[in-house]
């Protein structure tokens, strides 16, 4: 419930406002949320899935495994930067960054969704393979595949007057495991064709180079 994820429904009317939600929109999410994934200092990140809704106002994110992020206080900013970034990024690579098609803000806190990635974050994989022993015959490849990606990443932010204030291997959620071309002479060609295997999350530390002083 959104009560459990420590957001009160006091004056939820009119946190809703101009979204054309009611209050029965939010009470039928606060069935979904599920065990909770991580938390920080401000922040607490909870597993859901959303029930559907025969196709009314939260059908986009009807019947998905979602992430539910609760934050105390409400970041708004981080909502906003999530859609920048899917507005000015090319459309190839904008399944490398995180985005939230919801958004709640209330007077003691907010609530976005995002997708859930299952597989772990990038340190994840970094301490599974330490873990297990993984050969290094193995590991550099995925590591050379994954340091050119994450390069790829924030260039791509960069020329997108976008920057990300907090580059680390948690922060980088694995979407699918992939399989380097290890024929490949460049980059070009061993990317070529691939969807991005990681997805760059946590919008919070993000700004637009716009607003930064010289």
């Amino acid at each position: 419930m959104i009560e459990d994820a420590g957001i009160s429904g006091h004056n939820l009317q009119r946190a809703l406002s101009g979204r054309g939600m009611t209050r029965h929109d939010v009470l039928i999410e606060r069935r979904v949320i599920g065990r909770i994934l991580g938390k920080g200092g401000f922040a607490k990140v909870f597993a859901a899935s959303k029930q559907d809704t025969e196709g009314g106002m939260n059908s986009t994110i009807s019947g998905i495994d979602a992430v539910l992020k609760v934050q105390k206080p409400a970041n708004d900013w981080e909502w906003m930067v999530c859609r920048e970034v899917q507005d000015r990024v090319r459309p190839d690579i904008r399944a490398a960054f995180m985005s939230a098609p919801r958004n709640y803000s209330f007077d003691n806190g907010g609530i976005f969704v995002t997708y859930h990635q299952k597989l772990g974050t990038l340190l994840d994989i970094v301490n599974i393979t330490k873990k297990c022993g993984v050969q290094k015959s193995c590991i550099e490849p995925m590591a050379v595949y994954f340091t050119i990606e994450m390069l790829g990443m924030v260039e791509a932010l960069h020329g997108a007057d976008i920057l990300h204030a907090d580059i680390k291997a948690d922060n980088f959620l694995l979407q699918y495991i992939p399989v380097p071309n290890l024929a490949a002479t460049s980059a070009e060609e061993m990317f070529s064709g691939q969807a991005p295997s990681l997805q760059l999350i946590d919008r919070s530390e993000e700004h637009t180079s716009e607003l930064q002083s010289p």
